[in-house]
């Protein structure tokens, strides 16, 4: 339990630095931002000085250096090569270069991310040939929009287009690998992406299908919702925990909901739909308090007004709201966690008395989170069990997969072994659950 609040009061103080992301397991395509001053990059202080003259004397020379600088910081060299170029290009919108593009329209989109052809067409089709490999490579254009006076708010863009650019290159590594695939008769790549997904050894995942297959036709809505969900999740955490701060985050994470031109989330697929969540779980579950507050305020109100109709709106809202419990267990975790790094940047001004009695309540609140451990396990055990035996599981096979559910719940392979084990019934003996016997 320590090692555990300790590893949260690290995350928490980094996070109130506004310097990282901080659950790398919630920022899948790229790695999370761990700086906001990588080497070679501008402090915050320079980017704010070079941003107000760039908006005061719009220029390429004045506008190039911030587009280059925020790039860097948020990870785009990870790409591929001229994700960073040394001198970023100037597009029209219709034109562009493979990797990094900028352009001064300052009513263009924040930014855009596309096909890009060997003549530089920009947002063409990606055409499938089973012979010839494809002629395109992938670009993005980033507009003033996208930068702000805040370095650390200017990320949001580049990291949505990141997203992009990386389902684009997981797509153009699929159709690679179909077209050599062995065989006399290839299959269409529909096809073949599903032969993949049920292959026995390193199947590609029902989210890569859903990505690459969508992606392989120009479709926008899967690749989207998670785009939109890293731009929130960049941006979030970086600002005050108000209404008012929060409005451009909570702005960008209703975007993986509906957009100007699609129904984002009743049109993804729901492996992405679960995904999306899955990663916004595993990022609130980050945030200090007082995010955690906020957002819950944010949910709710939204909750309320949202109707049941085609943008699938009131869908995403009430699965992304967290159970009570959870979320009353999230804000002790946080609060624990503040504890424990307060305690360790200070050793005075605390009698040993009292320090005494809060490891006595500590001891008890331990105690009572094992308790409460263990009641939630019996319960998720007998209802699988029941739904087993509903579904005419055999006898011996009953409770199989239950430890496995439980053990990685807790990431512990000490309890798979003692779930495994079995359960002591009412009758004394060891039972495969804790049914009633």
């Amino acid at each position: 339990m320590l090692s555990l609040l300790q590893r949260e009061a690290r995350a928490a103080g980094v996070t109130q630095g506004r310097t990282v992301q901080r659950d790398v397991g919630s920022h899948r395509e790229n790695p999370p931002v761990s700086t906001l001053q990588p080497a070679g990059t501008l402090s915050e202080e320079q980017w704010t000085a070079a941003y107000r003259a760039a908006v005061a004397k719009p220029s390429v020379e004045a506008d190039e250096p911030l587009f280059r600088d925020i790039a860097l910081t948020a990870g785009m060299a990870e790409l591929a090569a001229g994700f960073v170029p040394s001198t970023v290009p100037v597009s029209d919108g219709k034109t562009a270069k493979p990797g990094l593009n900028m352009t001064l329209n300052t009513s263009d989109e924040p930014g855009h991310t596309a096909w890009v052809d060997k003549n530089g067409a920009f947002g063409v089709p990606l055409k499938l040939d089973s012979g010839a490999a494809p002629d395109v490579a992938v670009a993005i254009i980033l507009s003033p929009r996208a930068l702000s006076p805040d370095k650390a708010l200017s990320l949001r863009g580049a990291r949505h287009e990141m997203v992009h650019a990386r389902h684009k290159t997981k797509v153009l590594e699929a159709v690679k690998a179909w077209q050599s695939s062995p065989g006399r008769r290839q299959p269409g790549f529909d096809e073949w992406l599903k032969q993949q997904a049920r292959k026995k050894t390193t199947p590609i995942s029902a989210l890569d299908v859903a990505l690459i297959g969508s992606g392989a036709k120009n479709g926008a809505a899967n690749t989207e919702a998670l785009a939109y969900i890293e731009g929130f999740m960049t941006d979030f955490h970086r600002r005050p925990a108000t209404a008012a701060q929060a409005g451009p985050a909570f702005f960008e994470l209703l975007g993986a909901v509906e957009t100007r031109k699609l129904y984002t989330w009743a049109q993804a697929a729901p492996a992405v739909q679960v995904e999306a969540l899955t990663r916004l779980r595993e990022y609130r579950g980050a945030l200090d308090i007082d995010h955690q507050r906020l957002w819950k305020e944010w949910l709710d109100k939204e909750l309320a007004k949202a109707a049941n109709d085609k943008t699938g709106r009131k869908d995403f809202l009430a699965r992304l709201t967290v159970d009570p419990l959870i979320g009353w267990l999230d804000a002790v975790l946080a609060a624990l966690a503040n504890d424990v790094a307060a305690c360790e940047r200070t050793a005075d001004g605390v009698p040993d008395a009292v320090r005494i009695d809060r490891i006595a309540r500590l001891e008890k609140l331990n105690a009572a989170a094992a308790a409460l451990q263990a009641a939630e396990s019996v319960q998720v055990a007998r209802s699988q069990a029941v739904a087993q035996l509903a579904a005419d599981v055999h006898p011996d096979k009953i409770g199989r997969g239950i430890a496995d559910q439980l053990g990685l719940a807790c990431k512990s392979r000490d309890l798979r072994r003692r779930v495994g084990s079995g359960w002591r019934g009412r009758c004394g003996s060891r039972c495969p659950t804790p049914t009633d016997c």
